[in-house]
């Protein structure tokens, strides 16, 4: 049985030194996901069986779903492929999250809720539904978020979108796209109404 100092936080995934030994349940079919991994790298399998130190036959034999694999030996083989554990698991092409099963997100902000429309192991975007109190500001200072990308569609109520160098307001129906690194305040301008926006973020900047 394999050990090893493998840093878990390193491949997207928490997991105890306790829990290293445990082997993965046979449902968890996930031996195409690896090979699929392996031939984008170019790689063969004695490349991968000496980076991670794992045998030639065991990670074929993984990449037919042939075996059980310890979590120990995920992790070597996932640190070889450059890969999550969560990787190999969180394939999940449809995603339903209903209302009431919204979590809330913390973008900052005074009177704002964000609620996540996307799942948690999204890569590629985060989708919130946000909720502005009335009167309900960003603060006083000016901020930027770590992506490439943000739309902004004002569901319902009024939105102000203050940059340093201009003021854009939304009204119900409008949308904004511009670069999430580019310093801005949100505000909702009415004091007597809320306000609900769709807010699209490209990469997740959580």
């Amino acid at each position: 049985m394999e050990t090893g100092d493998i840093q878990e936080a390193d491949l997207g995934m928490d997991i105890s030194r306790e829990r290293k030994n445990e082997t993965i349940p046979p449902e968890a079919a996930f031996g195409r996901k690896v090979r699929a991994r392996r031939q984008e790298l170019r790689m063969t399998l004695a490349e991968v069986a000496e980076k991670s130190g794992l045998g030639r036959s065991f990670v074929s034999e993984i990449e037919r779903d042939m075996v059980s694999p310890s979590i120990a030996s995920l992790l070597k083989l996932c640190r070889a492929l450059g890969l999550g554990l969560r990787d190999l698991f969180d394939e999940k092409p449809t995603a339903l999250i209903r209302k009431a099963e919204r979590r809330q997100v913390d973008l900052g902000g005074h009177g704002f809720v964000d609620y996540a429309l996307t799942p948690r192991n999204s890569k590629h975007m985060l989708v919130t539904w946000t909720e502005f109190a009335p009167g309900a500001t960003a603060g006083d200072d000016f901020y930027s978020l770590d992506a490439d990308e943000e739309l902004i569609l004002v569901l319902k109520g009024a939105i102000t979108v203050r940059f340093e160098d201009e003021d854009i307001e939304m009204a119900e129906g409008d949308a904004l796209t511009f670069d999430p690194r580019r310093k801005r305040l949100l505000t909702n301008p009415l004091k007597n109404q809320p306000a609900v926006a769709l807010m699209v973020y490209v990469p997740p900047p959580l």
